[in-house]
């Protein structure tokens, strides 16, 4: 049984797959010179969004996003993620890479 156990653990460790290594494209060059921008994400995270608090609530807020963008903040209209769960959204969006072998979880 343990050469057995050993033998589907070779095999497993024979077909890992190593993380691939992202590259800048050629046009992208490192400036250590220039001036890096402030920059800030907010997260609010299981808020529902314009269009949701006007539908359900009859709720607007539009003075919250104008206020937004008065103080230079990008507002996404009809943002939607790709997962189900603020923690995988900002891995994601924070390692700039979608995540893989995520599994179902009740």
């Amino acid at each position: 049984m343990i050469l057995l156990d050993l033998g589907v653990l070779l095999v497993k460790i024979k077909k890992r797959k190593t993380p691939k290594l992202l590259e800048f494209p050629s046009e992208m060059i490192q400036c250590d010179s220039c001036a890096k921008p402030d920059i800030y994400l907010i997260i609010a995270d299981e808020y529902a969004g314009k269009t949701e608090l006007q539908d359900l609530f009859s709720f607007n807020n539009t003075n919250f996003e104008n206020n937004l963008k008065k103080r230079g903040f990008y507002v996404v209209k009809g943002s939607t993620s790709n997962y189900n769960r603020t923690v995988y959204s900002m891995a994601s969006l924070l390692n700039m890479n979608y995540l893989d072998n995520l599994k179902v979880i009740y």
